[in-house]
């Protein structure tokens, strides 16, 4: 599971759909249709408005 601070999220609404896809983002063994692309996470990061932990995000902050 990701640690996900709550200070970054700027909707409360939007934690379950966030942990989803940094979770998704996880360089674990996976299959490859059950990650989701660096970009394809930015966009819905953005279009989520959840700006602060796109920055988290791109720091790499939620890498493992």
């Amino acid at each position: 599971m990701i640690y996900l601070p709550s200070d970054l999220l700027n909707k409360a609404e939007n934690e379950r759909r966030v942990r989803n896809l940094l979770e998704r983002s996880s360089n674990d063994v996976a299959f490859e249709w059950e990650r989701t692309d660096r970009k394809t996470i930015k966009d819905e990061l953005e279009a989520m408005g959840e700006d602060k932990v796109l920055d988290a995000f791109q720091k790499g902050m939620f890498s493992r």
